[in-house]
C-alpha cells in the first residue's frame, strides 16, 4: 500500500493509473533540494565585439568562449538604446533579448533598426555553470541620406518613378547633374543609362547614386505582331510571336528542344483564350503562357502531397484569370475560371482523391505533358465530390467512381509489367461488389446521413463511416468494453464516435485525429482493464473527463486553463457518482484535494501545470495522469501547521519555481523562494522560517502572492531585529540583508450587469482587475457562453436587441481593458442575433448582430486609453504632418481633443460602431466651441501604417455630454481631431461621380474612361486648359463620352495611354494603375505645394514602412507607386500578404481611394442615398455620397 499526505490508501489499480507520471513529481523534489550549481570554467579570452555597420543593420562579431561544458555553451544578444547593459545583470535586467544562439556561434546580424539611430549592444555567454559578459558595444546606423535613392525606372513610359524635387540626375555618367523638376518629368527615349541620387544639402553631401536603364520601347509592335496572328486563329504565327526576343516573354528552358506537338499545344492555347480579344499587355500573354506549360511539370515528383500542391497552384492560377484579363473576357475565360473556382472549392480529402485521380490515369495510360492539362480541366468538370452530393444518385455515382479508382490502381499495381507503381489508394471499398442495386442506393444514402456537417475530414472517416454501413455496431457498450480489455485505441475511437450513442463534448469533432485519440486513451484506461464499463452513463463520464484534461492541456490563455482544470478536477471528483467499480476512491479524493485548497493554491497549482504543459517535452497524452499527479504532490501553502510541513512545502514549492524558470521561454515564477539557498545548510534557520511563516499567515490562510511573498521577505529582511516566532531567544534575523519586500500583483473581483438596450438586468459577469507591481491596473472581462446563454434568453423575453456590459473605472485608474468572449459565446450571441456593447469610459464599442454572424473563433477587444500628455503630444505633432490631413485642408492647424485610444481586435473587415466621448476638451466660449465641432473629424492610425480621417457624428450619452460615432472596420489607434478649415474644404466640394440612371453599380469595375473623367473633374482650372500638350489615341473618338477628360488627364501627366496611340478606354483599371495614378497625382499635387515650406519640409513620399507584398517583385513596373500609396495609407493588400496588382478594381473601390486624393472625407449624419443599389449599410455608402455631394 501506498500513502500520501492526507493519508488515504491508494489501490494497487490507481497507484497503476498515475504511475506513468511519477518521473514528473520525482524531478521537482530532485530540483527543491539541489539549489546551487557547481562552479566551473567560463572564459573569453577577448571581449571586444566587432562591429560591422549598415542602414538599417548592423553585424555583430565576437571571439568565442571557452567552456568546461561546450555542448551547453550559448550566447544570449542583447541591444538597447541606452547604455546600461554593461554586465550581465543589467543585459538581463535592462536590454531586450535579440537572440539565442549556440555554441559555435560567432556573428550574428541585427536587422530592422533605424537609420542614422544609435544603439547599444552586449552578448552574454553562459553554460550550465556561470555567465560571461562582453563588452558593451555603441554603435550608429548610416544615416538614409549616404544611401542611393528608392527610385526605379518605368521603362514603357520611360519615365523615372519615385524622384522628387530633392532628386538631381546625369545622363553622362556623372559629368553633370541637373535638378529633378517633378512638374517637368524628363522624358528618356532610346537606349540611356540614368544616374540619379539626393541633392546635397546645408547638412549632408550628396547621396550615392543608382543607375537606370531604359531602353527602346519594342513590346507593342511585337505584340501587335501576336494579337494580329491570334486574330485570325493562325497558331504557327502565334508560335512565332511568343519565340521573338522582342516581345520579352520568358519561355520554359529548352522550348526550343520540345516536339512540334508540344509547342502546338502551348500556341494554340494562347490563340485560343480569350477568343479573338487580344492582349493588352505582355503580362496577360506570359499569364496565360503559364497556365499552358504549368502541368507539364505535375508529375515531376511521385510524391502525392506534392502532385496535390503543384494541382492546387494551377487551378489557383485559373480562378485569377478574370482580374488578370480585365472586363473584355469571353465564356473561355469564365469557364476556366469556374474549373479554378470549383477545385478551390473542394475539400481536402477531395483534392487529396483528385491528385490521387489525376496521377494514376496519367501513369497507367502513359499521357503526353502536353495532354496533361486538357486531362485535368476535363475530369474536374465533370468531378463530383463527396461532401458536396445532397442526392443518393449522385452518392452512389461517386462511391462507385472510388470504388473503380481503388480496383483499377491495384490491378495496375499488381501487373507485372508495370514499373513504377502507384501508392496504394487510401480506401478500400470492395464490399461494394456483391451487394445488390437497392443496397448501393441504401449505402449512399447512409453515407450522406452520417456524414459530419463539416464534411469528411479524411479518409479514416470516409472509411469508418462505409464500414459502420456493413458492420453495424448492436451493443456499443460490449464492444468497447472487449475492445479496451484489448487494448485496441482505434476501436474505442470509433466506437466514442458512434451515431446516435454517445453525445460528443461540443468541439470534440473538431479536435485533430491525434487528439481525439488521447481522449480515447483515457476512455481506454479510465477504469482498470480488468473491469468493464457498467452502463453508456459511466462512458459518457469517462469520455467527458478525458475531454476536460486535454481541453486544458490546449489552452494558452491562463484564464481558460484555470477554467478547464477547475472542469478536469470536480468532474473527477464524481467519480463515485457516475463510476460503480470499487477502486475510485483514491482518484476520487486526489481530486477532492483540489476544492479544499485556498484560492491562493488553485492559482499556484494552475499556473504550474500550466506552465509544465507548455513544455516541449511534455506530451498531450499525459494531461489527465500528469494533473492528478501534479495535484497529488502539491503542498498546500496554507495547511501546514507543524515547522517540519511548512519547510516542506516552501521547499517543493521552490522546486516547482526552479522547474518552471528552467523552461524555455523563460517566464518569472509567481513567487520567489531564492533565499532559501541562503540558509541551506543552517537547520535552525530553516526551522525559524518554517515557524515564522506559520505565524504569519493571517486568519483565513494567505490570500494572495504578495502576502506570501511580503512574509518570506520580511524574514530575510525585517524592518527592525524581529523576535522569530515561536522562539524564546531574540535571534532571527535572517542573516542580515538590506532588500526590501518585492511587490507583486493583486487581483479582485468586480460583478457588473450585462444589460439590455433600455438597463434592464440580462444578467451578470466578473471582471479581473489586476494591479500590477508597478501600479498599473488592467481588466479582464470574459464573456462565458453561459453568461452569453443567459443574456439571449433574458433579452428575448424582455425583446431587446443588445448585450450591454458597462465596466466601471470612477477613479479613472485602468489603463487597459480587455474583453474576450469565447467562440461558443460568439456562438450564443450569433444564434440569438444580439448585438454585443461594451462600455467603458474611453470608448463605446458596438458590435452589430451582422458583423457577430458567421464569426467562427474567440472574439476579443483590447482598449488601451492613452493617458499621458506626452502620448497626445506626440499624436498631435504625427497628424500635423500627416499627408491625409494636409489633403484634406493643407497647411491646417490640428489640434488633439479629449483622450486618445488604443483599440486592437481580431474581428477585422466586419463593421464595428465606436463611439468617442469628447468630455469637457472643448472651449467654453461658443463661438470657439462652434468653431471647434464644426472642424471635428476623427484621425484613425491603423495597425496597418495605414492612415484615414472620418467626420463621424455627433451624438449624444447617456449623461448628456457628447461624443462622436463612427464605423470602422479595422483597428489601432482613435483620436479626436480639430482640423482648421477642414469643413469649408468640404463644403467647395461638387461631385464627381455620377450614376446609370438611380443606381451606381458599385461592384461594376471602373473602365480607364470612366477614371479619366473622374480624374478631370477634380483638376485645377488651369491643369485642365492644357489639353494641346495632349497625345491624340487612335481608339479615343473625338464624339467618344470622355474624349475631352481624357485629353486632361493625360496632358496633366496624371494617366498615360497603354501606348503612345492607344488608351483603351473600355478597359479596366487594375490595381497597380490605380496605385500608380494615386502616386502620379500625388506627386502632382506636392509639386504645385512646392513653394510653400510645408510641402517640401514634410513630402509624404516615404516608402520605409510600407508592406513587403509577396505578389509585388522589387521590379514591378508599378512597384515603388504601390509603396507609395501603401505608406501614404490610401490603399492596402490583403490577408494573405497580397496586393493583386492586375486585380481589377471595383467603382466602390475607387471612390474609396479617389476621395483621399480629392480631399474629401466620409459623409456623416442622416441622408437620403443618392442611388437605389447603395443604401446607408453599404459598406462604401459614406464615400460615394461624399463623392456625389452637391
Amino acid at each position: 500500500m501506498v500513502f500520501y499526505s492526507e493519508g488515504v490508501v491508494m489501490s494497487k489499480q490507481v497507484r497503476k493509473s498515475i504511475s506513468a507520471l511519477l518521473v514528473f513529481a520525482l524531478v521537482l523534489q530532485v530540483f527543491a533540494v539541489t539549489s546551487v550549481h557547481a562552479e566551473g570554467e567560463l572564459e573569453v579570452q577577448d571581449k571586444k565585439i566587432t562591429t560591422k555597420v549598415g542602414l538599417n543593420e548592423i553585424q555583430l562579431s565576437w571571439v568565442e568562449a571557452a567552456s568546461d561544458s561546450p555542448e551547453d555553451l550559448m550566447y544570449s544578444i542583447y541591444m538597447s538604446d541606452q547604455a546600461n547593459i554593461d554586465t550581465v545583470s543589467n543585459a538581463e535586467k535592462n536590454g531586450t533579448k535579440i537572440r539565442d544562439l549556440q555554441n559555435g556561434s560567432s556573428s550574428f546580424k541585427v536587422d530592422n533598426l533605424t537609420s542614422g539611430a544609435k544603439y547599444y549592444f552586449n552578448i552574454v555567454a553562459s553554460d550550465i555553470n556561470s555567465k560571461i559578459a562582453y563588452s558593451m558595444e555603441e554603435v550608429s546606423t548610416l544615416s538614409s541620406s549616404a544611401q542611393a535613392p528608392s527610385v526605379t525606372a518605368d521603362d514603357e513610359a520611360n519615365v523615372i518613378i519615385g524622384a522628387k524635387n530633392t532628386m538631381e540626375y546625369s545622363v553622362n555618367e556623372g559629368a553633370d547633374w541637373q535638378d529633378y523638376d517633378t512638374t517637368e518629368p524628363p522624358i528618356f527615349n532610346g537606349n540611356a543609362a540614368v544616374w540619379v541620387r539626393v541633392k546635397a544639402s546645408n547638412s549632408e553631401s550628396a547621396s550615392q547614386h543608382k543607375v537606370l536603364t531604359f531602353t527602346e520601347n519594342t513590346e507593342t509592335n511585337s505584340l501587335d505582331s501576336l494579337n494580329l496572328a491570334k486574330s485570325k486563329g493562325d497558331i504557327s504565327g502565334v508560335l512565332a510571336a511568343l519565340q521573338n526576343p522582342n516581345l520579352g516573354i520568358l519561355l520554359p528552358q529548352g522550348f526550343n528542344l520540345w516536339s512540334d506537338d508540344e509547342k502546338q499545344s502551348v500556341a494554340e492555347f494562347v490563340t485560343l483564350i480569350n477568343g479573338s480579344t487580344g492582349y493588352v499587355s505582355k503580362g496577360q500573354v506570359q499569364y496565360a503562357l503559364d497556365i499552358a506549360i504549368e502541368p507539364r511539370s505535375l508529375f515531376d515528383s511521385n510524391d502525392l502531397l506534392t502532385v496535390e500542391q503543384n494541382i492546387t497552384a494551377y487551378f489557383g492560377n485559373l480562378a485569377y484569370l478574370p482580374q488578370v484579363f480585365g472586363a473584355n473576357t469571353d465564356e473561355s475565360i469564365q469557364a476556366l475560371y469556374e474549373l479554378g473556382e470549383k477545385y478551390t472549392n473542394l475539400s481536402s480529402v477531395e483534392k487529396q482523391i483528385f491528385a490521387y485521380r489525376i496521377m494514376f490515369y496519367a501513369k497507367r495510360d502513359g499521357l503526353p505533358p502536353h495532354k496533361i492539362r486538357e486531362q485535368l480541366d476535363a475530369i474536374l468538370s465533370t468531378y463530383s465530390s463527396i461532401n458536396r452530393v445532397i442526392d443518393s444518385g449522385d452518392m452512389h455515382n461517386v462511391l462507385i467512381d472510388l470504388r473503380l479508382i481503388q480496383k483499377e490502381s491495384t490491378d495496375y499495381n499488381n501487373d507485372p509489367d508495370t514499373i513504377e507503381k502507384m501508392t496504394t489508394f487510401s480506401l478500400d471499398l470492395d464490399k461494394i461488389d456483391p451487394i445488390e442495386y437497392e443496397t448501393e442506393q441504401e449505402l449512399a444514402q447512409w453515407m450522406i446521413d452520417h456524414r459530419p456537417e463539416t464534411g469528411y475530414a479524411d479518409y479514416q472517416a470516409i472509411q469508418e463511416t462505409f464500414d459502420a454501413f456493413f458492420n453495424p455496431v448492436k451493443d456499443p457498450l460490449k464492444e468497447l468494453n472487449t475492445a479496451k480489455s484489448e487494448q485496441n485505441l482505434k476501436t474505442v475511437l470509433l466506437l466514442i464516435k458512434q451515431p446516435e450513442w454517445l453525445d460528443l463534448p461540443e468541439g470534440f469533432e473538431s479536435l485533430q485525429s491525434e487528439e481525439q485519440e488521447i481522449v480515447a486513451q483515457i476512455v481506454m484506461t479510465f477504469i482498470p482493464s480488468d473491469y468493464d464499463y457498467q452502463s453508456k452513463g459511466e462512458v459518457q463520464y469517462a469520455l467527458r473527463v478525458g475531454y476536460e484534461g486535454l481541453m486544458a492541456a490546449l489552452q494558452t490563455d491562463s484564464l481558460l486553463f484555470q477554467q478547464h482544470l477547475i472542469s478536469f478536477y470536480s468532474l473527477v471528483s464524481q467519480a463515485n457518482q457516475y463510476i460503480s467499480y470499487p477502486d475510485t476512491g483514491g482518484v476520487q479524493i486526489v481530486s477532492q484535494k483540489y476544492s479544499k485548497l485556498s484560492s491562493v493554491d488553485k492559482q499556484l497549482i494552475s499556473y504550474i501545470a500550466q506552465r509544465f504543459s507548455q513544455d516541449d517535452d511534455f506530451a498531450m497524452k499525459d494531461a489527465y495522469v500528469g494533473y492528478l499527479m501534479l495535484l497529488l504532490q502539491y503542498p498546500p501553502i496554507n495547511e501546514p501547521t507543524t515547522p517540519e510541513e511548512m519547510l516542506g512545502a516552501l521547499q517543493m514549492i521552490y522546486g516547482y519555481q526552479n522547474s518552471s524558470e528552467e523552461l524555455t521561454p523563460y517566464e518569472k515564477f509567481p513567487l520567489d523562494f531564492s533565499k532559501l539557498d541562503t540558509i541551506t545548510e543552517n537547520e535552525t534557520k530553516r526551522e525559524q522560517l518554517a515557524k515564522w511563516m506559520i505565524a504569519k499567515k493571517p486568519v483565513g490562510g494567505y490570500t494572495s502572492y504578495e502576502e506570501i511573498q511580503k512574509a518570506f521577505n520580511a524574514f530575510f529582511a525585517p524592518p527592525s531585529d524581529p523576535t522569530t516566532p515561536g522562539s524564546s531567544t531574540g535571534s532571527g534575523s535572517g542573516g542580515g540583508g538590506s532588500s526590501t519586500p518585492v511587490p507583486t500583483t493583486k487581483q479582485e473581483q468586480i460583478v457588473v450587469d450585462v444589460n439590455g438596450v433600455n438597463g434592464t438586468n440580462l444578467t451578470k459577469t466578473p471582471i479581473t482587475r489586476t494591479t500590477e507591481a508597478n501600479g498599473v491596473v488592467k481588466d479582464l472581462v470574459k464573456m462565458t457562453d453561459m453568461i452569453a446563454k443567459q443574456s439571449v434568453e433574458k433579452a428575448k423575453q424582455l425583446g431587446t436587441d443588445t448585450a450591454r456590459i458597462v465596466i466601471p473605472d470612477a477613479k479613472d485608474a485602468v489603463s487597459e481593458t480587455r474583453v474576450e468572449v469565447p467562440k461558443t459565446a460568439v456562438k450564443e450571441l450569433s444564434d440569438g442575433s444580439l448585438k454585443l456593447e461594451i462600455s467603458t469610459a474611453n470608448a463605446v464599442i458596438s458590435v452589430p448582430a451582422k458583423s457577430i454572424a458567421g464569426f467562427d473563433q474567440e472574439l476579443y477587444f483590447r482598449i488601451v486609453p492613452l493617458k499621458k500628455e506626452s502620448e497626445r503630444k506626440e499624436i498631435e505633432d504625427r497628424a500635423k504632418k500627416e499627408q491625409i490631413i494636409q489633403q484634406a485642408a493643407p497647411n491646417a492647424n490640428v489640434r488633439v481633443l479629449a483622450r486618445p485610444v488604443e483599440i486592437e481586435t481580431n474581428m477585422q473587415g466586419r463593421e464595428v460602431t465606436l463611439t468617442l466621448p469628447l468630455g469637457n476638451s472643448l472651449p467654453t466660449e461658443t463661438a470657439a466651441r462652434q468653431q471647434a465641432l464644426s472642424n471635428l473629424a476623427v484621425y484613425i492610425e491603423h495597425s496597418d501604417d495605414t492612415k484615414e480621417l472620418v467626420r463621424g457624428k455627433l451624438v449624444k450619452l447617456a449623461d448628456s455630454s457628447e461624443a462622436i460615432e463612427f464605423t470602422v472596420t479595422k483597428f489601432s489607434t482613435f483620436t479626436l481631431v480639430s482640423v482648421d478649415g477642414l469643413n469649408a474644404a468640404q463644403t467647395a466640394n461638387h461631385p464627381y461621380i455620377q450614376g446609370f440612371g438611380a443606381d451606381f453599380r458599385p461592384d461594376a469595375f471602373v473602365t480607364r474612361a470612366q477614371m479619366a473623367a473622374m480624374l478631370a473633374r477634380n483638376l485645377s482650372g488651369e491643369a485642365a486648359t492644357a489639353s494641346s500638350t495632349a497625345a491624340s489615341f487612335a481608339d479615343v473618338a473625338a464624339t467618344h463620352w470622355a474624349a475631352k477628360e481624357i485629353e486632361e488627364a493625360q496632358a496633366a501627366g496624371i494617366m498615360n495611354g497603354l501606348s503612345s496611340s492607344v488608351f483603351g478606354p473600355e478597359g479596366s483599371i487594375t490595381r497597380a494603375q490605380m496605385a500608380t495614378i494615386a502616386y502620379r497625382w500625388l506627386q502632382k499635387q506636392e509639386a504645385n505645394a512646392g513653394a510653400t515650406e510645408t510641402a517640401s519640409a514634410t513630402p509624404a513620399t516615404s516608402t520605409t514602412a510600407s508592406a513587403a507584398f509577396t505578389d509585388v517583385p522589387a521590379d514591378l513596373w508599378a512597384a515603388d507607386a504601390i509603396a507609395y500609396v501603401q505608406s501614404a495609407g490610401l490603399m492596402t493588400g490583403y490577408q494573405d500578404g497580397t496586393f493583386k496588382p492586375e486585380g481589377k478594381l471595383t467603382r466602390a473601390e475607387a471612390v474609396k481611394v479617389l476621395n483621399v486624393l480629392f480631399k474629401r472625407t466620409p459623409l456623416t449624419g442622416e441622408a437620403e442615398p443618392s442611388f437605389n443599389d447603395v443604401p446607408a449599410t453599404h459598406w462604401a455608402y459614406a464615400d460615394i455620397e461624399a463623392a456625389a455631394q452637391k
